[in-house]
C-alpha cells in the first residue's frame, strides 16, 4: 500500500531542535539591532544639544570689548564642543593686536572660557604727524593723535619705518629706551614725561616739572637711577631747585642750581 498526505493538509509541527534553533535566530538578529541602535544612538550625541557649546565667557578685557573677542575666537553658540580646540581658539585671539595671551578652556557642560591678557600702552614714540604707542615690549598698539599721559620715547636720528598696528618696532634703540623706562623706580615714573637717547648711546630723561636728569649709558643705569629718589628727597628738604642732575658717575652726583629769579616787578 502507498500512503499519502491529502491536498491541503497543514504542515507537520517543527521538532524540537529545529524550534531550538530558530529561537536562536531571533536572539541573535534581536542582539544585532539593539547594538546597532545603540551605536547610532552614540554617533548622533555630538550633534545633540547636550554636547554643544551654551555659553562663551570673556574674562580680563578692559580696552577691547568681550563680542570683539568671541568674533576674532571663531567659537559659537550651538556649535558642537568637540569642535572647540582651546589651543587653537587661544591662538586666534591672540592675534589681536591688544592682546598679549589668552587661555581657553571648554567644559564638558557647553560653557566656554576665554580669559585674556591685554596688552598696555606703556610709551609713545613720536612719528611725522602722530604718536606711536606701544606696550613694554615695544608692540605697536595704536597711533593717536595725541600721547595722554605717556612719557614719550626720543632717540636722535631716529629713523622710523612704517609699522603696522600689532607688529614689533623694528628699531633697536626703541627696545632699549623701554628697557631704561622698565629700570627707571616709581619715583622717576610719576609724571615722566620723556626718556632721551642720544647718538652716543647715552641716556637722559625728563621728570616731572622739567627737571632733566642724565643716565649715561646703559651698563650700570639701573644702579644709577635707583639713586634718583635719594637725590629728589635731599633736595626737597634743603629746598633747593636745579636744572639738571646728572647722575652718570656712581659715587659723584652732580647738581646745576636753577638760575636765580628776579624779585616781582624787577627786570631780570
Amino acid at each position: 500500500m502507498h500512503a499519502s498526505t491529502a491536498a491541503g493538509s497543514l504542515p507537520a509541527s517543527p521538532s524540537p531542535p529545529e524550534a531550538a534553533s530558530l529561537a536562536s535566530r531571533v536572539e541573535s538578529l534581536l542582539r544585532f539591532v539593539t547594538i546597532m541602535a545603540v551605536l547610532l544612538a552614540a554617533a548622533a550625541l555630538p550633534l545633540s544639544s547636550f554636547f554643544a557649546v551654551t555659553e562663551i565667557v570673556v574674562d580680563g578685557v578692559r580696552q577691547v570689548s568681550a563680542h570683539e573677542i568671541v568674533a576674532r575666537s571663531g567659537v559659537r553658540i550651538g556649535a558642537p564642543r568637540f569642535t572647540v580646540q582651546a589651543a587653537e581658539v587661544a591662538t586666534r585671539v591672540a592675534r589681536h593686536p591688544k592682546i598679549a595671551k589668552a587661555l581657553v578652556v571648554a567644559h564638558p557642560s557647553g560653557r566656554v572660557e576665554i580669559d585674556v591678557t591685554e596688552r598696555r600702552a606703556t610709551a609713545a614714540i613720536p612719528y611725522r604727524n602722530v604718536f606711536l604707542l606701544v606696550d613694554a615690549s615695544g608692540v605697536l598698539l595704536e597711533k593717536r593723535g595725541d600721547r595722554g599721559n605717556l612719557p614719550l620715547l626720543r632717540v636722535e636720528d631716529l629713523a622710523l619705518p612704517w609699522v603696522r598696528v600689532g607688529d614689533d618696532v623694528p628699531v633697536p634703540e626703541i627696545g632699549q629706551t623701554l628697557r631704561v623706562l622698565e629700570l627707571l623706580p616709581a619715583e622717576a615714573t610719576r609724571g615722566l614725561v620723556e626718556i632721551r637717547m642720544d647718538s652716543a648711546g647715552e641716556f637722559s630723561f625728563v621728570a616731572e616739572g622739567g627737571l632733566l636728569v642724565l643716565l649715561g649709558p646703559m651698563r650700570g643705569l639701573g644702579e644709577r637711577a635707583a639713586m634718583f629718589p635719594q637725590v629728589i628727597s635731599a633736595l626737597g628738604k634743603q629746598r633747593i631747585s636745579v636744572q639738571y642732575v646728572d647722575l652718570r658717575f656712581l659715587d659723584n652726583v652732580v647738581l646745576r642750581p636753577a638760575a636765580p629769579t628776579s624779585p616781582e616787578g624787577d627786570e631780570p
